[in-house]
């Protein structure tokens, strides 16, 4: 799958696998923090990606580097100058201006149409 491949709800869906993978096998391990700022993607979305204590964070980490070619931090997303965030179990989402989100509106009608909850930035 290349980084043009890659949508906000294709996101979510990794992330979801990752977590029931982590369920299905948990082993005891060094719970990370850490975060993935993506590149456009083909639905307009430009998002970073904020995973807090989670044991698979190094999974992420290498989703994030070669398979999205995002950038990875080891810490919180920068919320500065984005348009809010969905909170998605221990994880958030933070969304930047884009072509798709524009407005703060428009991220509080992503969150409720996935039924997570909005942050403000």
């Amino acid at each position: 799958m290349n980084a043009k491949s890659w949508t906000i709800v294709g996101i979510c869906a990794v992330i979801v696998l990752l977590n029931i993978n982590f369920i299905f096998n948990n082993e005891e391990s060094e719970k990370l923090s850490g975060s993935c700022m993506t590149p456009r993607m083909d639905d307009g979305a430009r998002v970073c990606m904020e995973y807090s204590a989670h044991e698979k964070t190094r999974d992420f980490q290498q989703l994030c580097e070669p398979a999205m070619r995002g950038t990875w931090t080891d810490g919180p997303c920068d919320t500065q100058g984005s348009l809010g965030g969905c909170q998605m179990g221990d994880n958030k989402m933070w969304f930047y201006p884009a072509a798709k989100y524009q407005s703060r509106s428009d991220v509080k009608r992503f969150c409720a149409a996935e039924d997570l909850s909005y942050l403000e930035p």
